[in-house]
């Protein structure tokens, strides 16, 4: 402290000082500077270490915040993703999700919910995030955001569902996709008086190919013929091993006339291939149309006994059901 005494004409006569040692408080200064730092270090090893993703944003939706993991995933530096919308991350088709979500952590603060981000290549990454709103001394209301890359599980979920409905030998649906296929499409069919048409058929003498050759060979035919249909198929239209060697047509938007010619197709492609192991085969068809009112059985029953006698009247040829 410097004092500045002056004289009755208001001239500075003297100066006096006093001194204080305030090493004490310099070193309690430094020392809360260096809990501090060594408390933001310690915040950002906590989040840097922590197996998913992990970020704050604002009020506005802005990041504040993020951990290592959030840039090496998708690919982003620092810069790019300071004072970023956590919406740009995100894919356009799960905005609409991180939307309702974020609403739902102000009302309740707390919410879960799966999003696909988006990486700088474009590429969607599958997050199941977890919000929760807390009050952040610098910017009020914040949301921290925590999510685990979930690619994996979504991986083996699909693999699930494509085993639980595809022929493991044809790569066809199996009889229960089937079912399911054909009971949505009659639905909508009934819904919009569109038409819808099926063709059911089987491999001639296919007993004698596995007898002969062997069940190898005879399995080397039915993903050849699985083949042969699916490239004579719409995108729209199903194939479905419908069991042994029987198969399944779903042809929506298709009359009796149409499905006639793309059977006919289907047949004379199979009758003109070459052959698996020197093996030719045939394949007997059975087609109908949709009649309006009918159950999934009736119409099955009329394509199934069509098939029976295309077979009985000398195979390798196509009945259309009454």
């Amino acid at each position: 402290l410097i004092m500045c005494h002056r004289d009755s004409q208001g001239n500075i006569a003297y100066l006096s000082t006093t001194a204080r040692d305030i090493s004490d408080r310099f070193k309690a200064e430094q020392a809360a500077q260096t809990a501090a730092l060594r408390e933001k270090n310690f915040a950002n090893t906590l989040i840097n270490s922590l197996p998913g993703i992990f970020y704050l944003t604002n009020a506005k939706g802005q990041l504040i915040r993020w951990n290592s993991n959030l840039e090496t995933t998708l690919g982003y530096n620092a810069a790019q993703l300071a004072n970023n919308e956590l919406a740009s991350l995100i894919a356009e088709d799960s905005r609409s999700e991180l939307e309702n979500t974020c609403d739902t952590i102000i009302k309740q603060g707390s919410a879960s919910v799966e999003l696909d981000f988006v990486d700088s290549e474009g590429q969607s990454i599958p997050f199941y995030i977890t919000g929760t709103l807390i009050e952040h001394s610098d910017t009020g209301r914040a949301v921290v955001g925590i999510g685990i890359d979930i690619s994996y599980r979504k991986k083996l979920e699909q693999e699930l569902q494509q085993r639980a409905t595809t022929d493991p030998l044809t790569g066809a649906s199996n009889r229960l996709k089937m079912e399911e296929s054909l009971e949505h499409e009659l639905n909508r069919s009934e819904r919009y008086h569109s038409p819808l048409s099926i063709a059911m058929f089987d491999i001639d003498h296919f007993k004698k190919v596995n007898d002969t050759f062997g069940h190898d060979v005879g399995d080397d035919v039915l993903k050849a013929v699985a083949g042969i249909a699916k490239e004579q198929l719409r995108e729209v239209d199903i194939l479905s091993r419908w069991g042994g060697e029987e198969f399944m047509i779903i042809s929506a938007e298709t009359t009796l006339e149409q499905m006639h010619k793309l059977t006919e197709r289907i047949r004379l492609a199979i009758e003109n291939y070459h052959g698996v192991d020197g093996v030719k085969v045939t394949a007997s068809f059975g087609i109908g149309e949709f009649q309006h009112g009918e159950t999934q059985k009736q119409l099955l029953k009329r394509v199934d006994d069509a098939l029976y006698l295309a077979k009985a009247s000398g195979r390798n040829q196509l009945k259309v059901a009454s």
